[in-house]
């Protein structure tokens, strides 16, 4: 029904705030900790380049964080076009059931 999807659209924006203010949380979090470093150190977080073996761990724990953000991303699309699908299933079977309670018409399903 259209209640349905209005809900489900409605729930979609309500999630899609909230990750985003997750995320704007987690950017000044991260931000606090760079700072708190470059204290501790007497200098910025990043003044000495990473080099050999430190850089490769950072380039792959940076790519791990994009491989699991973007397979909660595919998760997360996945789940809803199941709960899109799912409220156009609902809606077709109230128009059919509602054309033949008005008179026994069938409505085509595309």
């Amino acid at each position: 029904s259209q209640a349905g999807i209005d809900k489900a659209r409605a729930a979609y924006e309500a999630e899609k705030a909230r990750q985003a203010a997750a995320l704007e949380r987690a950017r000044e979090a991260k931000a606090k900790e760079a700072e708190a470093a470059a204290a501790a150190t007497g200098g910025a977080a990043t003044s000495q380049p990473l080099a050999g073996e430190e850089l490769e761990a950072a380039k792959a724990q940076s790519q791990a964080g994009i491989d699991k953000a973007r397979a909660a991303y595919e998760a997360e699309k996945a789940r809803k076009a199941a709960a899109l699908e799912r409220a156009r299933e609902a809606k077709a079977r109230e128009t059919e059931a509602a054309a033949a309670a008005a008179g026994g018409a069938t409505v085509a399903r595309p």
